[in-house]
């Protein structure tokens, strides 16, 4: 490792414009991290703090694949926390710099797809620190602002963001720590976020994204919403301003009652509750996307 070390940084140096040589960079470190475990620690400060310097004259997505790799290692050590707080703090202040508009999501599909997967990474390794910090509720906004991403692995990396980081203030055992803080990071995106989510089941994003075990999907970007909003009243309401939103402007009211209804008797379904959630979106989006069709 040593002596790859000295090449990492001339290539990196000469060759940081270059996507293609960037990308074999980040698999060699993922290789290193992952083959040469403990062996590695000693280089994880000089490779983060190369990757973000590198990031920084020229934004490629393999940057932030290998900080991610580097974060789902080492991220759980209290000792490397401060470290990975701020790459991604540098990563971020320089993506949203030109990661504003609808249209900068679709335009850089691989820059949104390793944003959001190194994110997710960093939110599962270390979410007591970072989920209180001013760049996850950053971060959380600019994935509600984008979640009509239309690219696939994009849109499936940040859906699994959302899921992952709205389920942290459900399921973890630290969730009262971190609830109040996905609270706030919902209050000011999540309105956007379920307006986007439906508005995609509704036909503005592909069934490739609609339903996802794995990876992230539609499905469940919303029903980690459903789960993390306690109250039906509120759920209700949520559901039924986002059925008025543009992207629904196809779906008639009758649809939108129905669909409503659906998902808020399916959350109190014991025995069959997410089968009876998964058809309800299903049969919903196939009806929706029959309306838009004849629509247009």
């Amino acid at each position: 490792i040593q002596n790859v070390w000295s090449s990492f940084e001339k290539v990196i140096s000469l060759y940081a414009e270059v996507p293609r040589v960037i990308e074999r960079i980040a698999k060699i470190s993922k290789q290193m991290i992952r083959e040469f475990g403990s062996f590695t620690e000693p280089f994880i400060v000089p490779l983060i703090e190369l990757l973000v310097k590198g990031y920084r004259r020229k934004p490629t997505s393999s940057f932030m694949y290998a900080a991610g790799i580097a974060a789902a290692r080492y991220g759980e050590e209290a000792k490397y926390v401060p470290l990975f707080l701020n790459m991604l703090e540098e990563f971020c202040a320089v993506t949203f710099s030109f990661l504003n508009s609808p249209e900068a999501f679709t335009d850089n599909p691989l820059i949104v797809e390793d944003l959001f997967t190194m994110g997710d990474r960093c939110v599962k390794a270390m979410p007591e620190a970072l989920v209180p910090s001013p760049v996850f509720a950053s971060l959380f906004e600019c994935a509600c602002f984008g979640s009509l991403v239309e690219h696939q692995q994009a849109s499936h990396a940040l859906l699994l963001f959302v899921e992952n980081s709205i389920l942290l203030g459900v399921r973890n055992p630290k969730r009262d720590l971190l609830r109040p803080h996905i609270e706030s990071a919902m209050a000011k995106g999540g309105q956007m976020l379920v307006n986007n989510i439906v508005a995609g089941m509704a036909g503005q994003l592909p069934t490739t994204v609609l339903i996802s075990r794995t990876d992230g999907s539609l499905e469940m970007a919303l029903d980690a919403v459903c789960q993390f909003i306690q109250s039906d009243e509120q759920l209700r309401a949520v559901l039924q301003t986002a059925l008025k939103s543009q992207g629904c402007a196809h779906v008639n009211t009758a649809l939108a009652s129905w669909f409503v209804e659906g998902v808020l008797s399916s959350s109190h379904s014991a025995s069959s509750r997410f089968s009876d959630y998964s058809r309800i979106i299903e049969q919903f989006s196939d009806r929706a996307r029959l309306r838009l069709n004849r629509k247009v």
